[in-house]
């Protein structure tokens, strides 16, 4: 029996009616190449967006910049690592996006339809950069912060098998970043949330969004991601950090909250009002962002970013670490709020994030790995530049890492039979 669906039209913040699905009304002709919707183009523009922060968290965190600048006398990319990247907002905002994507799936594809789709485009690309991929990361991971493997193929393999067998023991020393899923945990969050939620998304299909006005809106959103989320986010980041080992190997990424925030995009689809009483709080929560900042930037320069999310179980400095949670939920909401112009942008802005937008799932597979290339390239070649000037250095390395990773997946994963293991097979 098909569940009927009440229609939803989407306002998106610049008047134009898009349909609910994203894809071409119906009864209007499109023409090929051009069924995108503002919401779909939005969407897919702001991950262009995140996936620029991603690539800049790496470089700052892998290698000689963090290295370099964890003296608290002069850790200014210390602080910009935790405002950027460590707070973990942007790739937050991608687990929110995904909800909100996954509403739209569930409903045009059904329950197993969505399953097929995601073993695609997240099942397949997680097996082979787990098995595959990281086995040429981790060896360049290795060659960086110079770990003894004896130089040889069967030594590598075998100082790999003993770190692997020490960390499930619990020699926490011996674990690889995210265990050994290095930045693949996202994808594997991602796949595993789709399935946890599938039967939770069936039902609320059934339901009916309720009847809010534009003030009950405003208020629910506003109570909700500036007092409920940072309370509760709070309080999951102290009991994901309580449990032994957890909270310490998985170097911060607490999975109950990327589970609530998807859940909260999935939300924002289903229920119209909520979901446009989010732009009208923007200038609220740009004003909560930059406060929050400028206390959160304080307390990583007092207390050092290596350190700074320890001071979770230290409750005298409660206030430091809840600046940290009202901060990065403002981020999230002024980011997604002011998003809606990423559709007008300039014709050549909008050429390169659709470029991006569409390699975007390939570029974070990929980019962790050539990004320890770059590193060990820039380190072999260029090194003298982060002596003259640091934010050169961050430019450069940026610059190459983005356009390797573009580079390798053109070139080798951009084909009809294999481009599917880097995330890229569409059913």
């Amino acid at each position: 029996m098909k569940v009927a669906v009440e229609p939803m039209t989407e306002n998106l913040l610049n008047g134009k009616n898009v349909s609910s699905d994203m894809t071409p009304q119906t009864g209007t002709q499109v023409p090929a190449g051009k069924a995108k919707k503002t919401g779909r183009i939005v969407t897919e523009r702001l991950r262009a967006v995140l996936i620029h922060f991603v690539i800049g968290y790496h470089i700052i965190n892998i290698g000689s910049l963090y290295e370099a600048q964890d003296g608290l006398s002069n850790n200014g990319w210390n602080v910009t690592s935790m405002l950027f990247g460590s707070s973990n907002w942007p790739m937050q905002i991608f687990v929110l996006i995904a909800g909100y994507a996954a509403y739209f799936n569930v409903r045009s594809r059904g329950g197993w339809g969505f399953v097929k789709e995601r073993l695609a485009r997240l099942f397949v690309p997680l097996i082979f950069g787990v098995f595959v991929w990281d086995l040429l990361v981790i060896w360049l991971y290795f060659l960086v912060y110079e770990t003894d493997y004896g130089g040889t193929f069967v030594g590598y393999f075998t100082k790999l098998y003993t770190m692997v067998y020490k960390c499930w023991g619990g020699d926490e020393a011996s674990c690889l970043p995210y265990f050994f899923t290095l930045n693949l945990w996202f994808i594997f969050e991602l796949f595993s949330f789709s399935l946890l939620c599938l039967p939770l998304f069936l039902v609320w299909q059934r339901r009916s969004p309720p009847t809010l006005t534009v003030s009950q809106a405003n208020w629910i959103v506003g109570v909700s991601c500036f007092v409920v989320l940072p309370i509760l986010t709070y309080g999951l980041d102290v009991f994901w950090w309580y449990l032994p080992s957890v909270g310490t190997v998985s170097q911060g990424n607490n999975v109950l909250l990327y589970l609530i925030f998807f859940q909260c995009g999935y939300v924002l689809a289903w229920s119209q009002p909520l979901f446009e009483a989010v732009p009208r709080l923007r200038w609220y929560a740009l004003a909560l962002t930059v406060v929050g900042g400028y206390v959160v930037g304080s307390a990583t320069y007092r207390l050092d970013l290596a350190s700074f999310f320890n001071y979770l179980l230290d409750f005298s400095y409660w206030w430091e670490v809840q600046s940290l949670e009202i901060f990065r939920i403002a981020a999230m909401v002024t980011v997604w709020a002011f998003s809606s112009s990423l559709a007008n942008v300039p014709s050549l802005l909008g050429k390169y994030l659709d470029f991006i937008a569409y390699r975007v799932i390939a570029i974070y597979i990929l980019n962790f790995g050539m990004r320890l290339a770059v590193l060990l390239l820039c380190e072999a070649t260029i090194y003298s530049l982060y002596e003259f000037d640091t934010f050169l250095y961050f430019l450069v390395e940026f610059v190459l890492v983005l356009g390797s990773t573009i580079l390798v997946f053109d070139v080798i994963f951009n084909h009809k039979y294999i481009h599917g293991l880097v995330g890229m097979w569409r059913l």
